[in-house]
């Protein structure tokens, strides 16, 4: 995650808003408790003029870290397990929100791939 989606979006922590996102637009961020130059949560400007609420997890945080609360978008940059992939959905369910991912299927055709591919499970 800080290797990644968290350079890509904000650039070095040394120097942020030299990513994706300009650096007049990050309000505030905070700091992953125990993990070196990692984000815990951005707030941004958004273009409306409101704040837009940017939360960075890993996988290893597990299911339960992904549980409760609302999202518009959810961005999986690498292949999940199945159930966080269930999480992640449901989590969008009731603000017509959008799940992205964005992974080489490094393992195969795994369950995961095929439902996002739309094939066909063997029986």
């Amino acid at each position: 995650m800080r290797e990644i989606i968290q350079l890509k979006l904000f650039g070095t922590i040394g120097d942020l808003g030299t990513g994706m996102i300009p650096g007049d637009s990050i309000i505030a961020t905070t700091p992953k408790p125990g993990v070196p130059e990692a984000l815990e949560t951005a707030t941004i400007k958004h273009a409306s003029g409101g704040k837009s609420r940017l939360v960075l997890k890993s996988y290893d945080q597990g299911r339960d870290s992904f549980v409760g609360t609302e999202q518009h978008i959810v961005w999986l940059d690498e292949e999940c397990s199945e159930d966080v992939y269930v999480e992640c959905l449901t989590r969008t369910m009731t603000v017509d929100g959008m799940v992205i991912l964005t992974f080489t299927p490094l393992l195969g055709m795994t369950k995961l791939t095929k439902d996002f591919l739309g094939v066909k499970l063997d029986t």
